[in-house]
């Protein structure tokens, strides 16, 4: 199983297990970012695992949206659950719903912890999740498997700001190019 870990968006202050905090406005455009930049990337997931706390279930609504996948809620990945109970979870709901590609949205430092377990690293800081950020990792034999790249909101809206520079360069060039040629035509 190829396994997507997404720690939800940035949300209101307030206790970490406080179920009802919200996402803020930044944490929705950051959701709306990675959905679309993920969905670009990866092979679609096909199936969403939340946690049962608001700002993990709005996060996974909005990206679930954008890759067209249904969502599945469970209590293994809550902010004060444990790596190994996470992990046989999602490994249980991946085989039931017979799919080779899940993303699960966690909350911090579950998801350090997760990866950190599921690398066999004792550092589980090494993995520092930003809000929003999203990680792949590749299930080997037993507990164990390989973390191939994680992902930051920061990262991204560089790549979109790149692309965009990008686009106005082409536009420029384009722009430049038909002024040469209306002059070519009214000289010629």
């Amino acid at each position: 199983m190829k396994l997507y870990i997404m720690r939800h968006a940035e949300a209101e202050s307030g206790a970490q297990l406080d179920p009802t905090r919200k996402l803020t406005s930044l944490g929705k455009d950051q959701v709306h970012m990675m959905g679309k930049w993920f969905k670009r990337q990866v092979e679609k997931p096909e199936i969403v695992i939340q946690s049962n706390f608001k700002r993990s279930q709005q996060t996974a609504k909005r990206v679930a949206e954008i890759l067209d996948c249904p969502i599945i809620t469970s209590g293994a990945i809550d902010p004060d659950g444990t790596p190994e109970a996470a992990w046989l979870e999602i490994k249980l709901i991946g085989e039931q719903q017979k799919a080779d590609y899940v993303l699960a949205v966690s909350h911090g430092p579950l998801v350090e912890l997760l990866l950190a377990h599921l690398t066999g690293s004792p550092l589980y800081r090494q993995f520092h999740f930003a809000h929003a950020a999203i990680a792949h990792f590749e299930a080997t034999k037993g507990n164990r498997g390989i973390l191939h790249w994680l992902v930051t909101p920061n990262v991204v809206a560089r790549d979109e700001d790149e692309l965009d520079l990008v686009t106005s360069d082409a536009h420029a060039t384009i722009e430049a190019a038909l002024r040469v040629a209306e002059e070519a035509l009214l000289l010629g």
